[in-house]
């Protein structure tokens, strides 16, 4: 078609025709795309934590009310959202459809869109991402805001204060509620791939319920929504330290509610306690009750509305109970105390009136009467006491018993009539006073008489002098204690008389000296008590389990408080006594230690009780310390340091002993391996070691035997002194034996020397298998005592030597007939000539020749041509090499 054909018209029409429905379809598909839109924006404005309205201004919930409203209008919200996010597929399912008239199009699982699929899928995915985070920061805004969002109650649990719900419930259930958002992203199903179809449950073993594919992983996955997860957990966690920050502020009450009431206060009254005292505890505890009253009842801490009202009227309650039995308490005191004055009076006023015919009797009412005027202090000072309990009683409005009330109040004015009563029995009393003070004297003057008997019997026979037998003094003590106590009591008796009678009262000295010198003497024997049962308790002790550092202690302890004694009491005879035997048994404890050395042996021992004259047990089992105590060691101290000398000298000795013994029961030869050609045998190694521990060995003993103190091993020394002389005998025999025969088995082992002295040479066989034999015994056993002691080795070895030398001279007699038949061979050594004359090759002088020849370096040989046997020599070589 060009522009002038004729249905340009027609093409125009139909164009335009196609274009309107062209632009028809577009405004359906988005149309369409934007009821998507609207529907991901109302999951991504979606607001997720919504809270219940108050009940009245200032009213909060508590966080479980708070959050399970948030759960339920959750679960309809998400159930609404997932049924518009399921719709999604409709929708794009009613896109294909206006896009239907495409050919290519087939419906909702359509190839060609699998791309716009992917896209809403994508789109879907992000929006509820979104959803979860815009909730999420949201939640933690609020937590982190000042504005309350639930209430937390203070309650009391003594000895607890615990916030209702607690610490850990509100923690697990905001943490809990973060997780349930993220995990509301499971209600969005996901599509199969390459359509908009949602992908049905599938069924997996181990699974009760079928696994659906929702976006829940993609969404729990994400950073960002795992941090603002955290930063949940994180924002309730410091809400709830601020809480535990300001619940510290009770920690000062906790003493209300802390113990039990009861029992803290009977201890609290164990000590006396004046009214005073009770006082300040009521205001302690009014004060108390101020300062709670005056604290606020609720506190907004951050998110967390606090209500302490609860927790301030147990308090108050706790402070009001501690007040209410304290005031029993005191008032069952008060009344106890009042009851217990006026009986006391009225006791007294009965006294009064007793008949007074004898002695006994007069000084009974005297004693009332004096104790009246006496008591004024007294009485006083008790009825104040209960005069103020009564008053803090009263100035803290506790009801309090009338009668005990008038009580206390009469109890001045009872005194005083008490008072003028007995002073007008003393009046009375002036007659009979009178006669009694002659009896009274008659009385003292016999009693003085027992006294100063008492007193020369106590310097003659008492505890204080007995001299070292501080047993028998501590027998006495009970006795004379007894004595004392008794003569104590009719002094006092007459005493007090002579002081109701107004007579001056008699001094008996004698009496007083003993009972100044029997408290002294009380403390001595209580240490010497004390000491005696602990060297009882040691003496028990086996000898093999002696602790010398338990009694160290022991008795420097006694010594210490003997030291502490007051003058007087030291200058005592039984004190110096005392103190003297503590000290003799200090000095006896190194002995003791000296005899615990493990050096010490049974004939020490014997030694001992022979020059000691004490005799005891030795049996470890049985031998305690008792029969070290009883030789009072530090009676011997010169004796047992001269035998614990001895002894350590001599165990010094034994020791050395063992060391030989040991070190020689464990010497060995080295025994080496003899080869040469096809002949084995064994030879000594190296004996240098040996021979300087023979030295060294021996010059101990020596030392030892010089030694005074050898005795009890002098037998022993010499043999073995007897035993390393026949070592050393023995062995220098054998090196000599070994040296010849390694010399002479080199020569008649083998070769032409042993055929020219066939003779010598079958002697040396005899003597070699002889030696062969020692030193394979030698190999099996290579102990060094037991080789040089085996019966007749000796005399053996000095067999052999003889033998070898024998040998050595036959083949020296044979070595001077070679050299005197031709005289240059005296130019060589034994040892060069034997190499010439054992050798079958005549090339062997060649090393030699020079020596038996001036000038002649070497010889020159060749095989003669007419005989090849034998051997010529054609020319003679000098050191210059000249021919």
């Amino acid at each position: 078609m060009n522009w002038c054909s004729l249905i340009i018209p027609i093409y125009v029409e139909k164009t335009l025709s196609q274009l309107g429905s062209f632009e028809t379809m577009i405004k359906a598909v988005h149309r369409i795309s934007e009821d998507m839109e609207n529907i991901l924006n109302m999951v991504k404005t979606q607001h997720m934590f919504k809270r219940k309205a108050p009940l009245f201004p200032g009213h909060y919930y508590n966080c479980k009310e708070v959050l399970d409203y948030a759960y339920s209008q959750r679960d309809l919200d998400i159930e609404h959202l997932a049924k518009k996010v399921s719709s999604i597929g409709v929708f794009i399912f009613k896109m294909e459809s206006v896009l239907a008239s495409n050919q290519q199009i087939s419906g909702p699982s359509s190839p060609f869109i699998s791309s716009y699929y992917n896209y809403w899928e994508r789109k879907i995915f992000y929006a509820i991402t979104e959803m979860v985070i815009k909730n999420l920061r949201k939640f933690i805004h609020d937590l982190r805001s000042d504005k309350p969002l639930f209430a937390v109650e203070c309650l009391l649990a003594p000895p607890d204060v615990i916030l209702n719900p607690q610490t850990n419930d509100i923690y697990k259930t905001v943490v809990a509620s973060a997780k349930d958002m993220v995990l509301r992203a499971k209600k969005f199903v996901r599509w199969l791939h390459g359509t908009c179809n949602e992908a049905p449950p599938q069924r997996i073993k181990h699974l009760d319920e079928p696994y659906v594919f929702s976006f829940f992983p993609d969404v729990a996955f994400n950073p960002e929504v795992a941090d603002l997860v955290a930063e949940v957990d994180d924002a309730v966690f410091k809400a709830l330290i601020n809480v535990q920050k300001y619940m510290s502020r009770w920690k000062k009450h906790r003493h209300l509610w802390k113990s039990d009431k009861e029992d803290l206060l009977n201890k609290w009254l164990e000590k006396h306690r004046s009214a005073i005292d009770f006082d300040y505890r009521f205001q302690h505890y009014q004060r108390c009750i101020r300062e709670v009253e005056q604290l606020p009842s609720n506190k907004d801490i951050g998110c967390i509305h606090l209500n302490t009202e609860p927790l301030a009227e147990a308090a108050v309650a706790h402070a009001q109970e501690w007040i209410c039995l304290m005031a029993k308490k005191l008032g069952a005191r008060a009344g106890i105390q009042v009851r217990s004055v006026y009986a006391e009076m009225m006791d007294k006023w009965s006294d009064l009136d007793d008949r007074t015919d004898n002695l006994e009797e007069l000084k009974s009412v005297l004693t009332t009467i004096q104790n009246i005027k006496d008591s004024l202090l007294t009485w006083e000072t008790k009825w104040r006491a209960v005069q103020e309990d009564f008053r803090t009683l009263t100035v803290y409005n506790i009801e309090v018993p009338e009668e005990d009330m008038q009580l206390q109040r009469d109890l001045p004015v009872t005194y005083q009539i008490l008072l003028m009563k007995a002073k007008k029995r003393d009046n009375k009393l002036m007659s009979v006073k009178e006669k009694f003070k002659v009896i009274t004297a008659r009385l003292v003057e016999s009693f003085a008489k027992d006294a100063d008997a008492f007193y020369e019997k106590f310097l003659l026979e008492g505890p204080g002098s007995v001299g070292d037998n501080l047993t028998l003094g501590e027998n006495l003590m009970s006795q004379y204690e007894k004595n004392l106590e008794e003569l104590e009591e009719r002094r006092l008796e007459l005493t007090t008389a002579e002081k109701l009678l107004h007579v001056p009262c008699t001094v008996f000295e004698g009496l007083a000296d003993v009972k100044k010198q029997m408290a002294g003497l009380q403390v001595v024997y209580a240490l010497y008590k004390e000491q005696s049962a602990a060297k009882s308790k040691w003496s028990e002790t086996l000898w093999v389990d002696l602790d010398l550092d338990v009694m160290n202690r022991g008795i420097d302890d006694f010594i210490k408080q003997a030291k502490k004694w007051p003058r007087a009491i030291k200058k005592l005879p039984a004190a110096v006594q005392l103190d003297s035997q503590l000290k003799q048994f200090k000095d006896s404890l190194p002995l003791i230690n000296d005899l615990k050395s493990e050096v010490l042996r049974e004939r020490h021992w014997n030694e001992l009780m022979a020059k000691t004259n004490q005799h005891f047990n030795m049996d470890p089992a049985t031998f305690t310390l008792a029969g070290i105590f009883s030789m009072k060691l530090y009676r011997f101290t010169t004796l047992i340091t001269e035998i614990v000398v001895a002894a350590t000298k001599e165990f010094s000795i034994e020791k050395g002993i063992a060391d030989v013994e040991d070190a020689w029961k464990k010497a060995k030869f080295i025994v080496l391996p003899y080869v040469k050609g096809n002949r084995k045998a064994f030879i000594l190694g190296p004996v240098d070691e040996i021979s300087q521990n023979l030295d060294d060995t021996s010059i101990n003993l020596q030392n030892m035997s010089a030694s005074k103190y050898i005795g009890p091993f002098l037998g022993v020394v010499q043999s073995w002194e007897k035993a390393l002389a026949k070592i050393s005998e023995v062995l220098e025999v054998w090196l000599q034996v070994q040296r010849k025969w390694l010399y002479l088995e080199g020569i008649f082992g083998g070769g032409d020397i042993s055929r020219q002295l066939p003779e010598q040479a079958k002697f040396f066989d005899k003597i070699d298998k002889n030696f062969k034999k020692i030193m394979e015994a030698t190999n099996e056993n290579p102990n060094i005592k037991q080789c040089t002691h085996v019966d007749k080795r000796l005399e053996e070895l000095v067999s052999l030597s003889d033998g070898l030398e024998k040998c050595q001279k036959s083949l020296n007699d044979y070595l001077d007939s070679k050299r005197n038949a031709f005289p240059r061979f005296f130019f060589l050594s034994d040892d060069e000539l034997l190499s010439i004359l054992g050798s079958s090759d005549p090339e062997c002088v060649q090393e030699h020749i020079i020596k038996m020849y001036d000038n002649i370096a070497s010889l020159g040989f060749q095989k003669n041509p007419a005989n090849p046997k034998e051997i010529q020599v054609f020319s003679m070589i000098s050191a210059e090499k000249e021919i």
